[in-house]
């Protein structure tokens, strides 16, 4: 049975029976990953706050902590192009876990509850006055299937584990990820096996295995994007 879980940081997450493990990382907590494995790294590292429109893919929905955050914190470092994320998701149930989650109080001007009620019939919903979400019930290779190439700047490949969900981790699947990215674009995944690293290098990917002092390591994989900075390892 799914049922509501409080993670080390005082953030609310779920334990999928579905999948059977959680949607984040409890020793880390919920709130923590999302914003050092995935949300901060395109904005430590990348140029996206230069860009006039951003599309980001959000792999996948679940408790939309990474398309909130993303919201979130492109608005508190006063981004004024478009933001726009798009978020596959195969499980419908989502929407009313989601409306049972007290999210951080700093998001309390995204209306999570009400925006949530809505894009569960719409399916396209304005966060706020630069941020567009939409989120398709669709199984995710389908949905990266009908992406075009060179479509989409950020990833964030935060599928269930390599235990649970293996298609997600194979090498077809980081081809698409190649194929839709644009060439600055970048990739972040918590995931930090050696198998994945390879699969992700012999389709084209830069690895780079990311400490960032607040949660366990992570790793992001660029195409043309050269990054260098203290906090990142290149996976020779």
């Amino acid at each position: 049975m799914d049922r509501k879980i409080q993670s080390a940081d005082g953030s609310q997450t779920y334990y999928s029976s579905l999948f059977k493990e959680c949607y984040h990382s409890l020793k880390d907590g919920a709130f923590t990953e999302t914003m050092h494995k995935h949300i901060l790294p395109p904005l430590l590292f990348g140029d996206v706050l230069q860009q006039a429109k951003i599309r980001i893919l959000d792999i996948c929905f679940g408790l939309g902590y990474n398309s909130f955050a993303s919201a979130w914190a492109y608005k508190t470092r006063s981004y004024d192009g478009k933001l726009e994320i798009l978020s596959p998701e195969i499980d419908d149930s989502i929407f009313e876990k989601i409306q049972c989650i007290d999210y951080p109080r700093e998001w309390d001007y995204l209306q999570i509850r009400e925006n949530i009620a809505y894009l569960k019939s719409q399916k396209q919903v304005s966060l706020d006055t630069n941020t567009t979400l939409k989120v398709v019930i669709k199984d995710a290779f389908l949905f990266l299937d009908e992406l075009e190439d060179l479509s989409i700047d950020i990833i964030y490949h935060d599928a269930f584990s390599l235990k649970s969900t293996p298609k997600f981790w194979e090498r077809d699947f980081f081809a698409t990820l190649y194929r839709i990215l644009v060439p600055n674009g970048m990739v972040t995944t918590y995931v930090t096996h050696k198998d994945v690293y390879e699969v992700a290098k012999s389709v084209g990917f830069r690895v780079y295995k990311y400490q960032n002092y607040f949660c366990r390591k992570s790793t992001i994989l660029t195409k043309n994007l050269i990054l260098k900075h203290p906090d990142l390892y290149l996976e020779s």
